[in-house]
């Protein structure tokens, strides 16, 4: 006779614990995922469902993982309800997103650290370094809204203070305006001097407006504009000091050897007005 599991819901439930065996039944009164290492299939509590219960196999369950014995259920009891039992958002699987990615003009950027709240009109995934778990808006809800913090959250990457919360992005000026970034101008700094092949910001990202550039640099705390409306993406900006040759605002020529700094900043959305700035 197998040992008595302990309950999964004992315990701070900022992690997965072991809820049932191959071929043994779970109950769950939280998050429920079933699967082994990095592989899983999830499944939440549905509107009035006080537990999941389950045999974990493929009675009830996907055939995932083929032939693997190792295949075990586990629970947590993090769930996708915030303040006032109102949903936030939902999980779901890795590769939901996949399309996206591989279509272009899509990418990770960091939305929260860890005990922040990122505020996302897409999907998002919270977690560090190749271990994540991922979300999505409820189907009637423009964003999701997740808090990112191991209280709240299964522990994915345990002992790891580097955990945060990622918004993958569409990269076009429309969205990136939809979701709240805005440029904040900073000054006129130098870029680098003619004897130097580095520059101020390293990252060239075409030309274009200053939306353009906004959503060309997601993902770092400034762009610079130059010249013919050269875009220029950076975290620091006044390694060669500050200039006074920018000519920012003009329609066809900003100045060469300057940049018209920009910070990237995120505004509060209408649906989180509340909401702090994005994290870079």
């Amino acid at each position: 006779r197998q040992p008595r599991l302990p309950s999964p819901w004992q315990g701070n439930g900022t992690a997965w614990h072991l809820c049932a065996r191959h071929h043994d039944e779970c109950v769950c009164p939280g998050t429920l995922r079933w699967g082994s290492g990095t592989t899983w299939w999830m499944r939440e509590r549905k509107e009035g469902e006080r537990e999941i219960r389950v045999r974990c196999d493929t009675s009830d369950l996907p055939d995932i993982l083929a032939a693997d014995e190792s295949k075990h259920c586990e629970c947590s009891r993090a769930t996708t309800t915030g303040a006032g039992g109102k949903a936030k958002f939902r999980i779901v699987e890795g590769g939901a997103f996949e399309a996206l990615r591989a279509s272009g003009g899509h990418k990770w950027v960091k939305c929260a650290g860890q005990w922040h709240t990122c505020t996302c009109p897409g999907y998002v995934r919270w977690g560090n370094a190749g271990r994540w778990m991922h979300f999505a808006p409820k189907a009637s809800a423009p964003e999701a809204i997740v808090p990112c913090r191991v209280d709240m959250l299964p522990d994915v990457a345990l002992g790891d203070n580097g955990k945060h919360c990622e918004c993958l992005v569409n990269t076009t000026p429309a969205f990136v305006a939809r979701a709240g970034w805005r440029p904040r101008y900073v000054g006129c700094y130098s870029d680098a001097p003619e004897a130097s092949s580095e520059r101020a910001m390293p990252k060239f990202a075409g030309r274009g407006t200053l939306e353009d550039c906004t959503a060309s640099c997601l993902g770092y705390k400034y762009f610079g504009h130059q010249s013919d409306l050269q875009c220029w993406c950076g975290n620091s900006y006044d390694r060669f000091g500050a200039s006074h040759t920018c000519r920012c605002g003009d329609a066809s020529d900003l100045g060469a050897g300057a940049n018209c700094v920009y910070k990237i900043e995120r505004e509060a959305t209408k649906a989180n007005k509340t909401k702090a700035k994005v994290v870079q």
